[in-house]
């Protein structure tokens, strides 16, 4: 079976919907012939050979073709800059789909509502059954979010993302609670199956590799970290003024590392710059693949800060997967599908929204870290729960539902 992959994101980008893609066409690369249409990267944008002025590319990764396109960057900090990025990767998308050619299948997995429109002029040409993934509800989470404040816009939105739920051959969604919530919207009649992100099996392996590896002693400072993108989903605020309020109390050898880009990177430096003294940095730089995973494995606990939304109750963040996978303990400032799956892979301590329950928290992990995580548990429950396997026997089950 041929299957087209259509998503804006695609590594070297390093977001949750590069990762998606990513895997997604890994695992069904065994059976299946798997085209990705994307764009230039975003990040690192110097590495990219598409150009404005060659504007189309093709690249094989073992049985896999990868076709880019070049997309110029618009900025995503409001809600224009954001529905003209999606916008412009649909329509440009909607043209070169034409270069990759027929398939049997369309699966479009990012920017999620959006790219409803390359797909269904997709089937249009070439009769192939169509696949949306929803990894959010669009408009409830830029709505959320504070990006969507127009009525008019709100209202057009909300009226396009039924359309595109209503106009589809089956729908792919990130986690089982927002699967149900799709099911009610379009009450059961479009094939509908959770088709998690999940974290590659050479990934896991090497994460297992590397905590046999490590050294018995204990390393200094105590590193608590954020690795991911810097986005609005997230609440940066209230975990550095957390960190802010046990270090000024305690006096610890720690330190605080906030890695990733996106549209919150500069109110965040101004934030850490405003803290005389503060043990956090902040770090942009990309890293390749393996440097990235020794990065990882190298820190004592992860901070997974989500705000108090929808998108919190519904969404398992790719960094999450990767956090549990390497064994570390894990702080969760979270509610829903994040505070389920830290609480069931026995992986960390979950706080409220309370500064003063962060604080405890933090000086918690600190002093107790081992108490609070199960490494080996962790890694097993990724494996059972989230890996390749798991990934490719969701992906089958929506196609036989979609027959």
């Amino acid at each position: 079976m041929k299957i087209l992959i259509i998503s804006e994101y695609f590594p070297p980008d390093q977001v949750g919907a590069s990762r998606r893609t990513k895997i997604l066409a890994k695992v069904l690369s065994n059976n299946n012939k798997i085209k990705i249409l994307t764009t230039s990267p975003h990040y690192p944008g110097e590495i990219s050979k598409v150009k404005w002025y060659k504007p189309y590319s093709v690249n094989y990764n073992k049985n896999i073709e990868i076709h880019r396109f070049w997309m110029p960057i618009i900025p995503m900090n409001n809600s224009i800059g954001r529905i003209l990025n999606y916008t412009v990767f649909s329509i440009l998308a909607s043209f070169f789909i034409l270069f990759a050619g027929k398939s049997d299948i369309v699966w479009g997995t990012s920017p999620n509502v959006f790219v409803t429109i390359p797909i269904n002029f997709h089937s249009i040409i070439y009769k192939s059954k169509r696949i949306i993934n929803i990894d959010d509800l669009w408009p409830n989470a830029p709505i959320e979010l504070g990006y969507l404040r127009n009525g008019i816009l709100r209202s057009i939105s909300k009226k396009f993302a039924l359309i595109s739920i209503l106009s589809t051959d089956g729908i792919s969604t990130i986690s089982d609670k927002l699967k149900n919530i799709v099911n009610q919207i379009h009450k059961n009649t479009i094939p509908t199956a959770s088709v998690y992100v999940g974290i590659e099996d050479y990934r896991l392996s090497k994460f297992r590799k590397l905590m046999n590896n490590k050294k018995t002693d204990i390393t200094s400072p105590f590193i608590f970290m954020y690795s991911g993108k810097l986005g609005p989903a997230y609440d940066f605020r209230i975990m550095i003024n957390g960190f802010k309020n046990w270090i000024q109390m305690d006096k610890l050898d720690t330190r605080l590392v906030i890695r990733g880009t996106g549209p919150e990177e500069l109110g965040l430096r101004k934030l850490v710059n405003s803290i005389p003294n503060a043990p956090i940095k902040i770090s942009s730089n990309y890293l390749e693949d393996d440097k990235y995973d020794h990065l990882l494995s190298s820190v004592n606990c992860f901070i997974l800060p989500m705000k108090d939304n929808f998108i919190s109750t519904t969404a398992i963040p790719t960094k999450l997967l990767e956090y549990i996978s390497t064994g570390k303990v894990i702080l969760g400032i979270s509610k829903g599908e994040p505070k389920r799956i830290i609480s069931e892979s026995k992986s960390g301590l979950i706080c409220d929204y309370n500064l003063e329950n962060i604080v405890d928290t933090y000086s918690k992990i600190y002093h107790n870290s081992n108490e609070f995580h199960n490494s080996e548990f962790q890694m097993q429950y990724i494996k059972e729960n989230f890996s390749e396997k798991i990934i490719r026997k969701q992906a089958q089950q929506l196609f036989s539902d979609m027959d």
